[in-house]
């Protein structure tokens, strides 16, 4: 300190302020350059009084005053408490100071007279904060699309943001919270790298966002609109067309067939070349819909549409399976592939689920000993296949005692990556019904 300050003895304490002037060289980036070396100039009443500063300032504390006392030959500061161990060192003789993380420090600062003598303390707290003054977005909204196949868990929706600062802010000095207003939507914030946000959404509609950066809070408008595709799956005769819509949307859409049995159109209408299963996909900004094509002879959609036709207007029994208002799986299987002229090896009478089966692994072949998941979403089967199920010890054809018709897949949800997820379809059983495990046979080689 400078040794012509003066304190006198009897002083008024009401009209006494001090200022503390901190030289500061902040380390800190503008993205045009390097901010250069500033002096902080901070007026402080005697008591409670709180200085802010930044990550990274560093200078010099002393004591300026405009009432005279005593005189005082030195300062000594002194830490009296402090939130973290690491955000802030003192040199208690020259006052040197170096603010490195967020916190909070209570300083005491001791005024001695030439023979060491305590003429005046003075306390005060220093916050160490990030100035957010000058902070803001690159984004004043947020738009976009919500499918309705997505299958996920968690946020559903996830947006990069960028701060404009001069400080680099990050997880070590800068605080992040999200909420939104009218609770449509669920909302989280986190740092990925220097002023680099990811905004994590939940949900869809109209809300708004505050996003809040080391308390200074940033209100954003968020639209999300949920997007649907007219059908999931499809069940098309070769040679035929299909139209599939993608309600919701405002922006361009992008066809793309999985493979080239069928072809798509800018305004999704698919044409049907060849026999097999293909998966017909609509992106919109990020988002996926998904419809499975299954693509059969005009045979075979006779066969399939005759077994779902006797599934839904007969009733179960195994005394009257051959009877006109009944039926059993195998009946089912055998009344519906005779359209085609399949009778498995008898045109009078349905053989059993178990001689189908052998049939079929003479005339036909095997595609799968125990189908799996996998083999479903990589489409390994074809509409008509038939799935037998083993095991039973009922003295015939691999213990066989159920067959049932597999007649195409169909997409369940898109993942987080927009790939589809795919579900076997049967003739009389609901979706997914089976998800694996018995035999799948096909009626040719």
């Amino acid at each position: 300190m400078e040794n012509d300050f003066k304190f006198r003895s009897a002083v008024k304490m009401a009209g006494f302020h001090l200022i503390l002037i901190l030289a500061c060289v902040l380390t800190c980036f503008r993205i045009s350059g390097v901010i250069k070396a500033a002096e902080k100039a901070i007026s402080l009443e005697v008591t409670d009084e709180e200085i802010q500063l930044s990550p990274g300032d560093y200078g010099v504390i002393s004591m300026k005053y405009s009432q005279g006392f005593e005189d005082v030959a030195n300062w000594k500061y002194t830490i009296q408490s402090i939130s973290n161990s690491q955000c802030f060192t003192l040199v208690e003789d020259t006052g040197a100071y170096e603010a490195k993380e967020l916190g909070e420090v209570q300083i005491l600062a001791t005024g001695y007279n030439s023979e060491g003598e305590t003429v005046i303390q003075l306390r005060f707290t220093v916050e160490i904060s990030v100035d957010m003054t000058d902070v803001t977005l690159d984004t004043e909204a947020i738009s976009g699309y919500y499918s309705s196949q997505k299958v996920t868990t968690a946020y559903s929706q996830i947006k990069d943001l960028y701060i404009q600062s001069t400080t680099e802010l990050n997880n070590t000095n800068c605080s992040v919270y999200a909420t939104t207003s009218n609770g449509k939507m669920i909302a989280y914030a986190d740092f990925v790298e220097n002023n680099h946000l990811k905004l994590y959404l939940a949900g869809f509609g109209e809300d708004v966002i505050n996003l809040t950066l080391n308390g200074k809070t940033f209100s954003i408008p968020v639209s999300i609109k949920k997007i649907k595709i007219n059908r999931s799956t499809a069940l098309v005769q070769k040679g035929r067309s299909l139209q599939l819509k993608v309600t919701g949307v405002s922006d361009p859409i992008q066809w793309k067939s999985s493979k080239k049995i069928l072809s798509v159109s800018s305004t999704g209408n698919v044409k049907c070349k060849k026999t097999g299963c293909a998966i017909v996909t609509a992106k919109v900004k990020g988002e996926t819909l998904a419809c499975a094509v299954n693509v059969v002879s005009k045979k075979m959609l006779k066969v399939i549409k005759t077994a779902k036709h006797i599934g839904k207007t007969r009733k179960y029994s195994q005394p009257k399976r051959m009877q006109k208002k009944y039926y059993d799986c195998s009946s089912l299987v055998w009344l519906a592939y005779k359209t085609k002229g399949i009778t498995f090896g008898d045109r009078r009478y349905a053989p059993v689920a178990a001689s189908i089966c052998k049939w079929c692994a003479r005339h036909g072949k095997r595609i799968a000993k125990k189908y799996t998941f996998q083999q479903i979403q990589n489409q390994l089967f074809l509409p008509g296949d038939l799935m037998f199920e083993p095991g039973a010890k009922n003295g015939r054809y691999l213990g066989i005692y159920h067959v049932e018709m597999f007649v195409g897949y169909g997409v369940t949800g898109v993942d987080a990556s927009g790939k589809p997820i795919l579900c076997e379809k049967w003739a009389n059983r609901v979706d997914n019904r089976y998800c694996g495990g018995y035999i799948i046979m096909r009626t040719y080689k």
